[in-house]
């Protein structure tokens, strides 16, 4: 009876310890994540300040990446993991700001400049946003083809608002009644491991100019894809193509 009641004190002090150690681990990460929002390039929202993911009616489209809150993680530039699973996020396309919360009353505005990536998941998908500094020091990137040795390929949303302009002299009818978000996607091939990149338009053009080294492959590939429209489902197979 005693070994029993020994054996049983003693799992239950691993047990609290472990548990202790867990609880003292997340609490850490959760504060260190808040402390990613405590400088004055990030901000925080409540109240009548809170973002509103839905539109007003007939407004096409939308300034933030989903709909409502999802899942994520944020990374920071030592690829050190500084959220946990309490945190929801959403992606303010035009401001560039990521956005997170616990209790969706209160949200931060991720400091963008202690951050090296994250990722944001829904049901459909995982995506990942990464910084590429020597594009731009403010936006972030999503990786289509990651290559450390040859190609990469990437791409960024823009989205800009257009306020609706529609007008009528009674006989001749010009613009829309409605208000747009309107996403604008630029595309990127990274060389030497990432550490040059240029930007590539969906033209034959631009595509022969940028990727000129390999121009045989690159006409290979366009004898092999006969409809020839240069879209990003064309620069994804093209950069893996030549990647082989």
């Amino acid at each position: 009876m005693k070994n029993y009641l020994l054996t049983f004190l003693l799992c239950f002090i691993l047990w609290s310890n472990g548990f202790s150690q867990n609880s003292i681990q997340s609490q850490s990460i959760q504060n260190d994540f808040q402390n990613y929002a405590s400088t004055e390039s990030a901000k925080n929202y409540t109240g009548s300040f809170l973002p509103v993911f839905s539109n007003k009616e007939n407004t096409v489209g939308s300034r933030y990446l989903y709909n409502r809150w999802v899942d994520g993680k944020v990374f920071n530039t030592e690829d050190i993991l500084v959220s946990n699973d309490s945190y929801v996020f959403n992606y303010d396309k035009i401001g560039k700001k990521l956005l997170a919360t616990q209790d969706r009353q209160k949200i931060i505005e991720v400091n963008i400049n202690a951050i090296k990536f994250f990722t944001l998941t829904n049901e459909e998908e995982v995506m990942v946003f990464e910084k590429i500094p020597v594009i731009s020091e403010q936006d972030f990137f999503i990786p289509l083809v990651k290559n450390e040795n040859k190609y990469s390929l990437y791409k960024s949303i823009k989205t800009k608002f257009e306020r609706a302009n529609y007008t009528t002299n009674g006989i001749f009818e010009s613009g829309k009644n409605y208000d747009s978000f309107i996403d604008v996607f630029e595309y990127y091939i990274g060389f030497s491991g990432g550490k040059e990149f240029k930007k590539i338009e969906l033209k034959k053009k631009s595509v022969r100019e940028i990727l000129a080294k390999d121009d045989k492959k690159v006409k290979q590939y366009f004898l092999k894809e006969e409809e020839g429209i240069i879209n990003e489902h064309f620069l994804n197979g093209l950069i893996t193509f030549l990647n082989q």
